[in-house]
């Protein structure tokens, strides 16, 4: 039933060829770009290029402070600082009391 439902990754698949066009196809949904990032973690991509990554995602013309709340959720959870993030969110929304 798993099979007829889902698409499976073969043994011999390059996950982190497979994650970066993941990511290629889906550059402009944050939550997607999120996923990806999700994953380089646990492929070993250096945590600070994720999490600047992770922030880059804000500076994108359709961000939304839906995005900004995702975007610091998985910096929490990385336990990354979030000094940089808060300065690009309140560059992005200064009206917004979140990020001061």
């Amino acid at each position: 039933m798993l099979e007829a439902e889902f698409t499976t990754v073969p043994p011999s698949t390059d996950l982190r060829k497979l994650n970066l066009e993941f990511r290629a196809q889906n550059s402009r949904n944050a939550l997607h770009t999120l996923a990806a990032l999700r994953v380089d973690k646990l492929l070993g991509t250096d945590k600070d290029k994720c999490q600047r990554e992770a922030i880059d995602i804000l500076k994108e013309p359709g961000a939304t402070l839906d995005d900004a709340q995702l975007v610091r959720d998985a910096l929490q959870e990385w336990g990354a600082e979030l000094g940089p993030f808060k300065s690009v969110a309140r560059d992005r929304w200064p009206e917004a009391s979140a990020f001061t």
